[in-house]
Parts: structure tokens; C-alpha cells; sequence
């Protein structure tokens, strides 16, 4: 399912008491493997404007699976900040996580 659409994984590097960029460096390449080619990589720390990163890949490059890596509160903000962005069209999109 993965393969028809474009995805973007966004990666909470202060997740976790600022322990999830180790975290994420030491899973990074076998979770990459199982993406598609194209995959959108977007690691941040906070403070990061969530709302425009996912304006951009929703709009400029036409992600519709979004995989947020962090923590419960990383993938609240971005499932709440995808339905302000798209409100009820927000049933087009496949969301998934990885926790760190």
C-alpha cells in the first residue's frame, strides 16, 4: 500500500527527553529500507513550525502518508495540525508512527 503513495516520515529529534535523534540514528537505515524510493526524510529538533513542513510536502510534493517518528505528542501535534491544514479531507491521508 505503501508504494502508491508518496510518503514523508518526520522525525522528532527532541523526542523523548531529547533522546530521539540516537534513537532514530541507530534504526534509521533498516526503516528506510521498508519505504518506498522518493521517501521523504525530515528530521527537526524543537522548537519547528509543524504547520508549514506539512504544508509543504502536502502541497509541493503530493504526500499523502505521513509517519511521524517520536513520541505520542509528536504524532498529536501532527494529526492535529493535518486536520487544521485539511479539515475533513483529512480521510485521504495515511498516518502511521514510530516511537522513539
Amino acid at each position: 500500500m505503501l508504494n502508491a503513495m508518496r510518503t514523508a516520515v518526520i522525525i522528532n529529534y527532541s523526542a523523548n527527553n531529547n533522546s530521539g535523534k540516537k534513537r532514530w540514528l541507530n534504526i534509521r537505515d533498516r526503516v528506510i529500507r521498508e519505504f518506498p524510493e522518493g521517501t521523504v526524510i525530515i528530521p527537526y529538533e524543537v522548537p519547528f513550525d509543524i504547520r508549514e513542513c506539512l504544508q509543504r510536502v502536502i502541497h509541493d510534493q503530493k504526500v499523502t502518508c505521513i509517519i511521524s517518528g517520536g513520541g505520542d505528542g509528536t504524532m498529536n501535534c501532527i494529526l492535529n495540525t493535518l486536520y487544521e491544514i485539511t479539515g475533513t479531507d483529512i480521510r485521504r491521508f495515511c498516518l502511521g508512527g514510530i516511537g522513539l
